[in-house]
């Protein structure tokens, strides 16, 4: 236990190879600085871009879009309700489904899209 006690003097010491206070903290605060800018460039600014577009695709919605929901349930819009963002959904002649229209993930892709490109 003596080593321990040496070298917590020697640090408080502050002999001659001590470094100038103020280096270390501007350095760690540079980085601080950079870590932010990496995740705001990397994650939070991709993420509300997509959130965007998610929200003008759902403004852009009508009725007889053919369209994908977010669990997997292809239909076509019978009708929509934007003050209650609620939709219709008709998946055969006989039935519909009543959904939340934030749920819609995209349209359904059509044959020609499918087809891979020569």
């Amino acid at each position: 236990m003596w080593f321990l006690c040496d070298i917590a003097y020697a640090q408080q010491s502050g002999g001659a190879a001590a470094a100038p206070a103020g280096a270390g903290s501007a350095f760690n605060m540079l980085m601080i600085g950079l870590l932010i800018v990496v995740f705001y460039m990397f994650f939070i600014r991709p993420q509300s871009k997509k959130t965007k577009e998610h929200q003008s695709f759902l403004g852009n919605l009508k009725r007889g879009d053919k369209i994908v929901t977010g669990s997997g349930i292809y239909g076509t819009i019978a009708s929509i309700d934007d003050f209650k963002g609620i939709i219709m959904l008709e998946v055969s002649k006989t039935a519909q489904l009543k959904m939340v229209k934030s749920q819609v993930s995209h349209f359904q892709k059509t044959d020609e899209e499918k087809k891979p490109q020569t």
